[in-house]
């Protein structure tokens, strides 16, 4: 802790005291080095209401040790100072504001060849992940889902593209200085993707009104819908926000009326979300007593719902929910997976792997994955 703590660069991007990031890099590696094998971008949770990047800096050792990966630690104001939508701005800042300063950290060196399974190779480039623990997790769902937005809208700018089922070649670079970060993969610990149900749960707990939750998403059920990811993603899918609502061409170039606006809906929409999120794993603990396991299985189950197949689930036995992100500052299972996730070893593709299936589900009982 000491090490790093002398070793970290910080970034500001706001004028806010805790609009700061912390920079740490591997070992023997400056920002003009081509050895960096990719970026994580990590949200530290605290109930939307506390936390600092300083409390979260073992949390970059095995990445900067074990994948030589450089880490950016991401401080947002927190409630009172800011409520969700707000806080999820400052990620969206920050993302932009790194990628302004160090632009070379996260791009592809061309020493580096494609990840593929089972990727040991210290030769391969691993790419932009951004982790977030809980409330971290949540807020950083959301910004991606933003990012989701602003590449729909880029669709209906080049709708023939879209006519002719070329999504995948529609160009994103337009977009660069507007998302920042384009996030490769996404690993969500211990979050809570449902507001009103976790709202419920903590109604049961007896925490509701102690905790930051509800004035820092809202005070209405409404308020919490708007700031569930899960829920959020599948009005997306339902207002049509892939293709141009109410308008769909024929095969002449024409606007065509009678078009089943459904079927288009069940063609593009079912493929829109899992080309355009990155890969996602999500890790719960069954022992948590914070966030309960069941809002990840539940909104991998809506995910999965909405045409998401670039997703995996991680369950651990005897693991509560401060333990996973714990796991990644003194050695645990979460660790252990999300980095052979991050290398392929779980990650299901498609592309080269003729076994793969739509999902995967892991679940740890401490003696076997």
């Amino acid at each position: 802790f000491l090490k790093l703590s002398k070793s970290y660069e910080e970034i500001r991007y706001g004028s806010h005291d805790m609009q700061r990031m912390e920079l740490y890099l591997p070992s023997s590696t400056t920002t003009s080095d081509n050895d960096v094998r990719g970026l994580v971008f990590f949200v530290h949770g605290g109930a939307w209401g506390s936390g600092m990047p300083w409390m979260y800096r073992l949390v970059a050792l095995p990445f900067l040790e074990e994948l030589r990966m450089a880490v950016v630690i991401v401080g947002y104001r927190t409630y009172p100072d800011a409520n969700v939508s707000e806080q999820v701005d400052d990620l969206v800042s920050a993302a932009i504001e790194f990628a302004r300063v160090k632009p070379d950290l996260i791009q592809k060196k061309k020493k580096y060849k494609n990840n593929t399974r089972g990727g040991d190779d210290t030769n391969e480039w691993l790419g932009n992940s951004i982790i977030g623990h809980s409330s971290g997790a949540h807020i950083a769902f959301l910004m991606l889902l933003k990012h989701l937005c602003l590449k729909s809208k880029l669709i209906k700018s080049q709708r023939n593209k879209l006519k002719e089922k070329e999504i995948s070649k529609i160009d994103m670079s337009s977009l660069s200085s507007i998302l920042g970060i384009d996030f490769d993969s996404f690993v969500g610990l211990s979050g809570p993707y449902d507001i009103s149900h976790h709202f419920d749960y903590e109604a049961g707990r007896g925490v509701e009104e102690i905790s930051p939750m509800k004035p820092a998403c809202g005070h209405s059920r409404e308020d919490f819908h708007v700031a569930s990811p899960a829920i959020l993603l599948t009005k997306l899918i339902a207002m049509n926000d892939i293709l141009e609502e109410g308008t769909v061409q024929n095969d002449d170039g024409k606007n065509d009326d009678n078009a089943d606006v459904d079927s288009l809906l069940q063609q593009y929409g079912s493929c829109c979300p899992s080309m355009f999120l990155p890969r996602i794993l999500m890790v719960h603990g069954m022992e948590d007593g914070t966030v309960p396991f069941t809002a990840t299985s539940e909104a991998a189950r809506i995910l999965r719902s909405c045409g998401v197949t670039n997703l995996d689930e991680l369950y651990l036995a005897q693991t509560g929910h401060e333990d996973t992100v714990m796991h990644f500052m003194l050695g645990g299972e979460a660790k252990d997976g999300t980095l052979k996730w991050l290398k392929d070893e779980y990650c299901l593709n498609g592309k080269d792997d003729s076994t793969a299936t739509s999902k995967k589900v892991m679940v740890s009982n401490q003696s076997r994955l």
